[in-house]
């Protein structure tokens, strides 16, 4: 793992919280955030680079992909007609109703959904205008976004789910907390420690070119929590879809902690605390799509393909035959299932990388003929 790679293009996490209500406490949130980098921005030094080391924000949210190009282009110099990259790439976007995403990704005219993933894997812009074309190469973008749940179900269609567009996000449900009728001013001062070692971290990052690695008592928690994080959900359901990226989100999260604590060494501590960010936002998937149901279903599935299965098993024993037709499997399930979940069952059989079964429609009256491969 190297800067370029880690600390100066992947380190960026694309959260979205999800309040429980509109008017959930993101403005007060969000300028929170904003005195906590203003006070880290006076402890920086300032001769460890030539560019500020906070990236630039943009709070009034994302249009079309023109837009995000202009705003990080490559200035064109006119007379030899030579490209001078801008010196800087980075821009944090924050959507406070990211609702109007969705809106503008389902646009049949626009392209700002593959823009959005194009951005999160750090590939460079380039759209086709007829005029005042603009090109923005090695764009580094990080998207905080805030919506609700009900917009959120309504908005993430089964086109995002399924073209990675929503598991490129850090999806964290957030619920808000009591109303206090006398709520106390924050202490600021409480912020400075805090706000002096996020300054700290920012200049080790950015003073000399640097690899970030895995401790030797580390590989072993790493390697079981990255089989962990990858096992999330059955396979095509929308718990798996939304945390694809897990993994991914793991090393991206391990490797802030390091860079937090000016370490160029990923210790356990901090796998364990990436582990429990990858679990909030896997608890919050859980919660929102209500994927505990959608896993009941699924294992009601299972055990249906496995009850059809033991009855073929038991039907080819009986007729010594690996062929037969479909009635004698129904004769032998009884009222064990009903015919549209044997069907379910028969079809997840078929489906499955390596089929046991196959059925195949014959005769005038549509036949089913089950052989057992």
């Amino acid at each position: 793992m190297n800067q370029k790679d880690y600390i100066g293009k992947t380190l960026k996490p694309w959260p979205i919280l999800v309040d429980h209500y509109t008017g959930g406490g993101k403005g007060i949130s969000e300028g929170r955030a904003d005195l906590f980098i203003s006070k880290a921005k006076n402890y920086t030094k300032k001769d460890t680079t030539e560019i500020d080391l906070f990236a630039k924000v943009h709070s009034g949210g994302l249009s079309t992909t023109e837009g995000i190009a202009y705003e990080l282009r490559d200035v064109q110099e006119s007379e030899d007609n030579s490209v001078a990259i801008a010196t800087d790439k980075r821009l944090c976007v924050i959507e406070e109703e990211f609702a109007n995403i969705f809106t503008k990704c389902r646009s049949g005219e626009s392209n700002l959904s593959q823009t959005i993933r194009t951005l999160f894997d750090g590939g460079d812009i380039a759209p086709l205008t007829k005029f005042n074309r603009v090109t923005c190469t090695d764009p580094h973008v990080c998207i905080h976004g805030h919506i609700t749940p009900a917009e959120f179900l309504q908005s993430a269609n089964k086109g995002h789910k399924e073209n990675g567009f929503t598991n490129r996000f850090l999806i964290i449900f957030k619920v808000p907390k009591p109303v206090i009728p006398f709520p106390k001013d924050l202490d600021e001062e409480k912020l400075a420690p805090y706000a002096k070692q996020l300054a700290e971290a920012m200049d080790w990052c950015n003073v000399d070119e640097r690899s970030i690695q895995l401790s030797e008592d580390s590989l072993s928690i790493w390697e079981k929590e990255v089989l962990r994080v990858s096992a999330f959900g059955e396979i095509e359901s929308t718990e798996a879809n939304l945390m694809y990226r897990a993994p991914h989100y793991l090393a991206i999260l391990a490797c802030l902690f390091s860079a937090l604590d000016r370490s160029h060494v990923i210790e356990k501590k901090h796998i364990l605390a990436a582990s429990a960010w990858v679990d909030f936002w896997h608890q919050s998937i859980t919660y929102i799509f209500d994927t505990e149901e959608e896993n009941l279903r699924n294992q009601g599935r299972k055990e249906h393909a496995s009850i059809v299965m033991d009855s073929i098993l038991t039907v080819a024993k009986k007729l010594k035959t690996n062929s037969f037709k479909r009635t004698e499997l129904t004769k032998t399930i009884g009222r064990k299932l009903t015919s549209k979940e044997t069907n379910l069952a028969l079809k997840d059989l078929q489906e499955r990388p390596k089929p046991p079964i196959h059925v195949e429609r014959t005769g005038s009256k549509n036949c089913q003929i089950i052989t057992l491969l």
